[in-house]
């Protein structure tokens, strides 16, 4: 079964830090454990240059701290 044009999953590479924003200045909102995997509706790229993903959740996760499962480039550039 195809993901949809458009969606994304994310598998966190171990324990990561949900974030209330784009940048590691927010919140912290929650952990998203090592292995478990997340759903992403948005990305924008942070202060720190780096991509972050917004979770379906509503937090935000840095890119390289989380492997991509299926087609996150194709999710749509939000404003965090």
């Amino acid at each position: 079964d195809l993901a949809a044009v458009g969606s994304c999953s994310v598998s966190a590479i171990s324990d990561v830090n949900q974030r209330s924003g784009a940048g590691t200045n927010f919140s912290v909102a929650g952990t998203l454990a090592g292995g478990s995997s997340a759903d992403v509706d948005g990305q924008t790229v942070g202060a720190d240059g780096l991509i972050w993903y917004r979770l379906t959740t509503g937090s935000w996760v840095r890119s390289d701290v989380v492997t991509a499962e299926t087609a996150c480039s194709q999710v749509a550039v939000v404003m965090p």
